[in-house]
Parts: C-alpha cells; structure tokens; sequence
C-alpha cells in the first residue's frame, strides 16, 4: 500500500518537474515569455480571444514572444521584416509545418501534410492547374453557379426573409468547387438537405475541448496507441462519406478516361503529363501579387500523385475552399452593409463594367479595380484564417534570437493586419489602401490571407475569383442592409477560424425598392 502510494507521489513529482522543465525553455534561450501555468501552459488563456491576447502579448513582450501550448515550446513572431524572411527569403529553414500529432487517414494523403521533398514534387504538380488560362474554362461554371445564388437571394425577398450569410454563400461555394473541380453536380443551394453541406459543416464544428485532443495534448505518448486505433479528431462517418464520393469519382473518371474535361480531379490524374513549361501563379494579367516572391525555392522534377494523395489533396482543396470562401463573402457582404458609400461605388462599377448578365465575363470581372480592393480590404479586416504555422528545420537567428532546429512557429495574421504600424487606423473599412497609388506603400506581409512564399495557398486565385463572380452577380441587383438581428461588430470565432458562431443576418433588397426608398 505505502509503496503504491509512494511510487504514485513519485511519479507525480516527476510529471510536474518535467512540465516545468519544459515551461522554462524560452527562459533558457532568453527569449521573452508570459507566464504560464503547469500542464497547459498559456493554452487557456487563448480561450478568451486568442488574437487579443497575442496582441497584449506583443505590446508587453516585444513582437517575437515565446508561448507554451501546453508544454509545446511555440514562437509567436509578428515583426514583418522577420516574416517575410521566414516565408520567402529563408523559406529553406522552414520547409513543413507542424506535424499533425493525430493521423487522419482522410487528410494525411494531402499537400497539408506533405513535407520536404514530397511536398516540393505535389506543389509542382499541383500549381499550374489554377493558371488563368484554366480558371477562364472554369469561369462559365463559377458563373452558372452564382446565378442560382441570385435566384435564391430573389426567393429570400419574395418570401419577406433576411439571409444568414453562411447557409446562403456556404451551399453557393460547395457547388462552385463540386462542379469547377471535380465535375460534380452537388446542387446544394437548391437541396437544402444536400449532404456534402452538412458534412462540411461538422469537419469545421471542432472544439479544442474535444477528449481525444484533450488527452493527446495532456499526455504526447498516448498519441501513436490513438492513432493505432484510429481515433483522429474527425468522425468515423464524415470520413467514409468523403472517401466513398472522391473514391467513386476517380473510378468513374478512369473509367470514361481523359474526355478533356478541365478540373482539379482531372488535372491530379494528368497532372505529371503535363508540359512543365506551364504558366505558374504569376501571370501577367494576375490582379493580385504574386505570393511566391523574392525566393530561391524551385520545385523538382515531376512525379505522378498515388490514389490516397489524389484523395487527400481533392479533399483538402473542398474543405479549404469551402470554408475561406463561404465566409470571405460573408464579411464582404457585413462591410458593404455596414459603409453604404463603399457598397454605391461598387455598386456603380458593376454597373459601368457588367451592367447585364451577358457582359460578366472572366475579363471583366477580374479587371473590376474596386471590387478587388474592397475583397482584398475585407480580408485584412476578416481573414478567414487566423495563423500560419511552420517549423524550423536549420537553425537561424533573427534580432540576436536563434530559432533551433525543431521550433514551432506561430505567425498570427490578424495581428499583423490590424498592426497600427502598418495599417493607420486598422480598424477602419479603408478599400482605397488597396488603390494602385497606395498599393506599393503596404508592407508585403502586412496583408497574409493566403499567406506567401512557396507555402502560399494554392488555390487563392481560385477563391478570389470565386468571391468576385458572386459579388458582381448579387450586386447587378440587390442591395445589402443590416437589420435588427445584425450584430455590430460580428462576434468572431476563436482557435483558428474567424466565422462567426452566431452568424452573419443582413436584409437584402432589390436595387429598384432601395433607390426609390432613398429618393
């Protein structure tokens, strides 16, 4: 009894001392810190609003700052010369990001989860398929989509009801990336019971006070008997619904072989067919800059991806997609009705650019100045992401402070887009920051939606687009307005996304009922 009792005293003094070893890292690289508290580190501070409390974090620390999630050693760097370093210059000291510690059979076969030269061979392979010579064959689908979206928005007046912004642009971007990749006609804004809707909205219903996250970040040795019995953080049934459709698509399209129809699945399946000669995400008529800059980084010789990276990525990209999309719009929509005068000039280019349904082409829509600024504002003010996070993988040292080899690194978006150095009045809905004339004058990792460098988002052309055929579309006649049940500002999500968990209810008027109101 007393020597049970004993070793379990033992033991538990051995665990904190561990944990407090751990706790004193940053301390013994001299390298500021916060308090923290044993076993969970500053994790439980992040649940108030994690990008506030990095900001206090900032302002106390300086704007690199080590954490501990949990006992995890985690640098927090918001100095942009130091970012654009990590994600461009130095890119070679910090190829991965963070190893998911929990497997999910569904996701492992993607370029998330992809490292070095694995994931150097999928990029290269996966990059040309969003050149504009292929998003302009895709463009009649994006826009045959955003047309069913007008006709639910028409049915929301008809029928006196305001619109919650996710469940009318959610349904809307699931059927712009079924059918523009991978041939799929989901119809979920007209099948309000469409699985592949409610699917996605359980991936994204994570919570970090789930047990089995729970246990694997309170104890790092249960991961690999987690993972042993499959026991990732996703349902068993949201994977297998996955799986069956990508799987069922693969076949189907191996079956018909190449038709010449142009979207990701196919261009997975071919991809290492294809002329590596391609244009990559710079082309010359691009409306946003190139995220890839300023680096040495080339990708190697191709190679064919294998069925479960097919899946993977395919799986990736509609997740991604559906969520940085769905509620990208969203926020457009609040800012526009939320700053009227911003809402009439874009309302007044959309007019002079596309004033019928005819005269939205791909041309047009990507050549609108002032609706890509008002996007590109929108996502300074609300990225759809919070962080992005790497790993050192070469020891290197910035402002006298080594980064060993191993360290975790945490770049918190929204604090630098809301840096007071770097934005005059961050929280101001200012679209003309993004004028030609004031373009060149923002600091190129002031703004990092889709991040930048080699890691940057594959598909951020892509997403853009997708966002400007819906606004041009919704704006050729209706109008938006806040209402009674507008919450100013949104309450925001926490822990990684930013959508909003009460929603986003705005009224939507047709422009012929708001111009005779306003006379």
């Amino acid at each position: 009894m007393y020597t049970t009792l004993l070793l379990i005293v033992c033991v538990i003094i051995l665990y904190f001392t561990y944990d407090k070893w751990c706790r004193t890292y940053f301390k013994r690289q001299g390298i500021p810190s916060p308090p923290s508290i044993p076993v969970f580190g500053n994790f439980i501070e992040w649940f108030v609003v994690f990008h506030d409390r990095f900001a206090e974090y900032f302002q106390k620390y300086g704007k690199i700052v080590g954490v501990y999630n949990f006992r995890k050693p985690t640098l927090l760097v918001s100095d942009p010369d130091v970012v654009r370093k990590i994600l461009v210059k130095d890119f070679d000291h910090f190829v991965n990001r963070d190893r998911a510690v929990l497997k999910n059979d569904l996701l492992d076969g993607g370029m998330l989860s992809a490292k070095d030269e694995r994931w150097r061979q999928i990029r290269n392979l996966l990059s040309p398929s969003f050149t504009s010579v292929k998003l302009k064959r895709m463009f009649p689908l994006m826009k045959e989509c955003a047309e069913v979206l007008v006709d639910v928005s028409t049915k929301c007046d008809e029928e006196g009801k305001n619109i919650e912004c996710k469940e009318l642009y959610g349904p809307y971007a699931m059927d712009v990336i079924g059918s523009c990749a991978f041939g799929l006609r989901v119809n979920s804004q007209t099948n309000q019971d469409e699985p592949f809707i409610q699917y996605a909205k359980r991936v994204f219903n994570f919570s970090a006070t789930n047990p089995v996250f729970l246990i694997v970040m309170l104890f790092p040795w249960t991961a690999p008997i987690l993972n042993f019995f499959k026991l990732g953080t996703m349902p068993k049934d949201i994977e297998k619904f996955f799986l069956e459709v990508f799987e069922k698509a693969i076949a189907d399209r191996q079956a018909s072989g190449d038709t010449g129809q142009l979207d990701f699945l196919q261009l997975m399946l071919s991809a290492h067919k294809e002329d590596g000669d391609v244009k990559r995400m710079n082309d010359d008529d691009d409306d946003v800059a190139d995220l890839a800059q300023e680096t040495s980084w080339k990708p190697k010789q191709k190679t064919a991806l294998n069925r479960s990276e097919i899946i993977g990525n395919a799986i990736t990209f509609l997740l991604a997609g559906y969520e940085t999309s769905s509620t990208g719009l969203g926020f457009v929509s609040y800012l526009l009705a939320t700053n009227q005068h911003v809402q009439d000039h874009l309302i007044e280019e959309v007019k002079e650019k596309a004033p019928s349904l005819n005269d939205i082409t791909f041309e047009t829509v990507t050549k609108m100045e002032y609706l890509n600024m008002v996007i590109m504002e929108s996502m300074r003010i609300y990225p759809p992401g919070e962080l992005l996070d790497r790993v050192c993988n070469k020891e290197i040292t910035y402002n006298n402070i080594t980064i060993k080899k191993g360290q975790h690194i945490l770049i918190p978006i929204w604090n630098l887009q809301h840096d007071p150095d770097l934005w005059p009045d961050p929280e101001t809905f200012d679209p003309e920051r993004f004028s030609k004339d004031r373009r060149g004058n923002n600091h190129p990792c002031g703004w990092l939606p889709f991040g930048m460098g080699p890691h940057s988002c594959i598909g951020v052309r892509f997403a853009l687009l997708e966002i400007k055929v819906a606004m041009v579309c919704i704006l050729q006649k209706f109008y938006f307005e806040i209402c009674p049940e507008t919450e100013i500002p949104p309450k925001l999500g926490n822990l990684s996304f930013l959508t909003p968990p009460n929603g986003i209810n705005l009224r939507i008027l047709p422009q012929f009922r708001y111009n005779l109101r306003s006379r």
